[in-house]
């Protein structure tokens, strides 16, 4: 798979022929670079290779060489935070759908090569026979096309700025019937061009219009505006074709205008979020999300009193919730107003003793305590009327002592993927898609391609825009990124 010297062969072979061994070397003499060829030949015999290091670093090295190769389909991690139950299926996942590829046949192969020598060699000898009255090769007249082409792109890369702003693009003159002109008519035509550019240059510098830079649209403006305009509906076809590979894979709407692919790259987004995998799939499909979505802020703001007061129960006894709470915190404001304490003030303190799991505080930390208490007996039994609903809204995410940030975080994730959803951008198949303990979105690979592709096609719109300069306005009655894209392929 990577090139190996003869002591590296000789490793590979002896590894292959069952023997034991220790290959030592110091940094940068290609051992990641022989691991890598001996598990690819392992493979190839169906064979399994175990591959541990002491170091990580070792372990990515030789990854990465497999996956540059191909091989990384083939490989399983078993190490750190690469273990994780979600990951590890989507590996083997991954490893069981890969398809078996069949033997080679050479002498085939040998035929289709020949066959491809012996259409070059005719394409070639083609090429190069003078055609039409001109009798010049093909092979000749591309030379002169590029020649020129060459000539253009140079001049447009002048030190000077005004310079540097000349269009690179060879302008496109157009001849009717070109296959009748011969080369005696070329001349001419290259003599007159040649008098003309003589002319030009006794033109003074001091000329009105020397240094003018009309709006107006010149002939040679016209192959530049052509190869735009190709480039734009090329690009707007692969990505209305991505597009919809995005629907069928991702439920995502495909995109008809340019504010509408904004909110598509807002919905990936959302999906690549990692609050996604706080999301019970049992409440995507919930109505109470639609109907009364701050709801699910008043349980987590119940939530948190009930959390914030529970830290009290450790200084009680279980028996307070059977105790008259109100009794001994009337007794005990009155105790602790009283101005001189000459007598009594001892009933108070046992029953305290009663109510605490240990040494009782004073008076006044006693009744802070008490009060405290209270709220969070009457949090409690917010909390356990509430836990259907809560529930309802947050699945299996809801408990006692679930975490405050989590439940924020799906609700954020909630409401916006409920509005999404209103607005069409996504549909079932994206509830579906969610619902699949096996789901995983990586923007950075699965949809990458519709990213570039979308990247390539507003560029492409910018340029011919910034050529053309249309008043998108006051022709199509609305603003440009409302404008609907016509599929460059069908119309």
């Amino acid at each position: 798979m990577l090139d190996a010297d003869s002591s590296q062969i000789a490793v590979i072979e002896d590894v292959k022929s069952g023997r034991n061994l220790v290959v030592e070397g110091p940094p940068g003499t290609g051992k990641s670079q022989t691991i890598v060829n001996v598990i690819a030949e392992l493979l190839a015999s169906g064979k399994s290779v175990l591959f541990v290091s002491e170091k990580m670093a070792a372990l990515e090295v030789v990854k990465n060489r497999l996956d540059n190769v191909g091989l990384g389909k083939f490989v399983l991690e078993l190490h750190s935070h690469k273990t994780k139950r979600k990951k590890l299926l989507k590996e083997l996942q991954k490893a069981l759908n890969v398809r078996a590829i069949d033997d080679i046949n050479i002498n085939q192969t040998l035929r289709k090569l020949e066959k491809l020598r012996h259409q070059l060699d005719e394409y070639a000898e083609i090429i190069h026979q003078p055609v039409y009255n001109v009798q010049m090769s093909p092979f000749d007249l591309y030379g002169m096309k590029e020649y020129a082409e060459d000539h253009f792109s140079k001049k447009g890369k002048g030190s000077d700025v005004n310079e540097s702003k000349i269009s690179t693009i060879l302008p496109l003159v157009r001849f009717k019937s070109p296959e009748n002109y011969t080369l005696k008519d070329l001349d001419d035509m290259i003599i007159d061009l040649e008098n003309l550019a003589e002319l030009h240059g006794t033109i003074s510098k001091n000329n009105p219009w020397s240094k003018c830079s009309p709006k107006s649209l010149l002939p040679s403006d016209l192959r530049e505006i052509e190869m735009l305009i190709n480039d734009t509906l090329d690009s707007l076809t692969n990505f209305s074709f991505e597009s919809e590979n995005l629907y069928e894979n991702f439920g995502i709407k495909t995109a008809k205008t340019l504010r509408e692919y904004e909110r598509s790259l807002e919905s990936i987004k959302l999906l690549d979020n990692k609050s996604i995998n706080l999301i019970d799939s049992k409440i995507l499909t919930n109505k109470c999300w639609i109907d009364n979505p701050n709801k699910a802020n008043e349980l987590i703001e119940k939530l948190e009193n009930y959390q914030m007061t529970s830290k009290v129960m450790k200084k009680f006894n279980d028996n307070v919730f059977s105790e008259n709470l109100d009794k001994t915190i009337i007794n005990l404001e009155k105790e602790t107003n009283k101005r001189f304490k000459l007598f009594g003030g001892k009933n108070h303190k046992e029953e305290l003793k009663y109510l605490y799991k240990r040494e009782v505080p004073n008076d006044k930390t006693a009744l802070n305590d008490l009060k405290t208490l209270k709220e969070h007996i009457k949090f409690k039994k917010e909390i356990n009327d509430m836990v259907d609903i809560g529930i309802e809204y947050f699945g299996e995410l809801w408990h006692l002592d679930a975490s405050i940030v989590d439940l924020k975080d799906a609700t954020i994730f909630m409401r916006k993927f409920i509005h999404l959803l209103k607005e069409g951008i996504y549909n079932e198949n994206t509830i579906n898609l969610l619902s699949n303990s096996m789901f995983d979105v990586d923007s950075k690979s699965e949809i990458k391609n519709y990213l570039d592709l979308g990247d390539k096609f507003i560029k492409n719109l910018s340029d011919l825009e910034n050529k053309l300069n249309p008043r998108s306005k006051l022709i199509f009655k609305k603003e440009t990124k409302d404008v609907h894209l016509l599929n460059g392929k069908n119309n």
